[in-house]
């Protein structure tokens, strides 16, 4: 993959929401470049198609090979089923509010920042 890139989903599912009730849509992801191509903790990581193998990005502290894998959490809460029909666009971000429990992050906080875009439609079945 390319910066610039657009993957298509091209995935439709059905939710059903109890009248009244909230819709949220939580999107995650992993860069899947490391460790592929190299024996970790006694294992060799294969490479999984479309990722390279990472020749750039070594950390020699094997703890912390994924601290550079987060690209952004995408949370969309909606107060209804009526409020979230349309079509959106949210960009990942480092840090989202999760209610009830408050602020995560993933990797260092900061990386993840609007590293991808996420445009999606909801209709009223």
């Amino acid at each position: 993959m390319v910066d610039g890139e657009r993957i298509p989903i091209n995935h439709t599912f059905k939710v059903f929401v109890p009248h009244g009730a909230r819709v949220s849509l939580l999107v995650q992801g992993r860069e899947c470049d490391e460790p592929a191509g190299k024996t970790v903790l006694g294992v060799y990581a294969n490479l999984l198609y479309p990722c390279p193998a990472n020749t750039t990005e070594q950390n020699s502290n094997i703890f912390d090979i994924f601290n550079n894998d987060d690209p952004g959490t995408i949370l969309d809460v909606y107060r209804s089923a009526g409020a979230a029909v349309g079509k959106h666009a949210t960009a990942s971000r480092a840090t989202v509010n999760y209610r009830g429990i408050g602020p995560i992050s993933f990797g260092d906080g900061v990386m993840g920042q609007a590293d991808y875009q996420l445009t999606y439609s909801v209709k009223k079945g």
